[in-house]
């Protein structure tokens, strides 16, 4: 059986310990992964993993980093507002 990958970021948050709390309560995953923002959803593949981190970075190469920020929530289908602004943003690649 060939392994699963994800690609993912690993956002610094403010109030990660309370994002962890909500997370443990309604995530069964949540004590596999801190908290992330998904950006390759779980696949299996047959590359070792040098060889695979190999293939993403040049598949990336010339991808110009680009800034993101979640501006809000839902849960099971509804919105919930968001308050303040967004504390943390990322560059990505």
């Amino acid at each position: 059986m060939n392994p699963h990958y994800a690609v993912v970021n690993l956002p610094a948050l403010d109030g990660g310990d309370s994002v962890e709390a909500i997370r443990r309560k309604f995530d069964p995953q949540a004590a596999l992964l801190a908290a992330h923002v998904t950006l390759v959803f779980p696949f299996a593949e047959d590359l070792d993993e040098t060889n695979l981190a190999a293939h993403v970075r040049h598949a990336v190469q010339g991808v110009r980093p680009f800034l993101f920020a979640l501006t809000s929530l839902s849960m099971e289908g509804r919105r919930l507002p968001v308050t303040e602004r967004p504390r943390w943003r990322r560059t990505l690649p």
